[in-house]
């Protein structure tokens, strides 16, 4: 039996609920009615974002830095990344990591019809123009984190499917409610 729990702040839907409440049925549906109500892709509407990424990958004992830029107006998308230069005692690239050179400066583009993947220190791209290849994630940085409330696997009938409840509490005085999903065993 796999059981997902999410915990949502919801002020406004169901302020009756008392703190430590377990929900009645009707309350759960009116939950389930507002998560999935605005169904949403992303978690930015639209914008540009600049941001410096750091990360450490412990099995090459190398910190990875890059400048990145993401803009986004609702349907098309621009992501930019730039690696910064390893340090100069690196130890040198194992066969099995991702040439750095031909990475260091990579664009990924949708423009609401075709999706490119540009490495431009390479020199090379990859465009795709089939809306069946595209990736499912197509938009990159901008779903990270989203639950897609509404769409797929969380529209209101999937997840009614999955037996939900849920229960209020406080939280460091923020009311909150864990909605639980259940799958049944196949």
């Amino acid at each position: 039996m796999k059981t997902l729990v999410y915990a949502v702040l919801m002020g406004s839907v169901l302020a009756a609920a008392a703190a430590d409440q377990t929900l009645d049925k009707s309350q759960v549906n009116a939950l389930l009615e507002e998560l999935t109500s605005a169904p949403k892709h992303t978690w930015l509407e639209a914008g540009t974002i600049r941001a410096k990424y750091l990360e450490y990958r412990i099995g090459e004992e190398m910190a990875y830095e890059s400048q990145e830029l993401f803009r986004f107006d609702g349907n098309r998308f621009y992501w930019e990344i730039v690696l910064a230069d390893p340090p100069a005692d690196a130890a040198a690239p194992d066969v099995e990591r991702p040439d750095h050179q031909s990475n260091k400066h990579r664009i990924f583009a949708y423009d609401g019809k075709t999706y490119t993947r540009y490495y431009k220190s390479a020199d090379y791209a990859v465009v795709v123009m089939d809306q069946q290849e595209m990736p499912m994630h197509l938009f990159g940085p901008f779903t990270a984190g989203v639950i897609p409330w509404g769409l797929g696997l969380f529209t209101r009938e999937k997840l009614a499917e999955r037996n939900p409840s849920a229960a209020a509490f406080v939280q460091d005085g923020r009311r909150l409610i864990r909605l639980t999903l259940t799958d049944n065993p196949d």
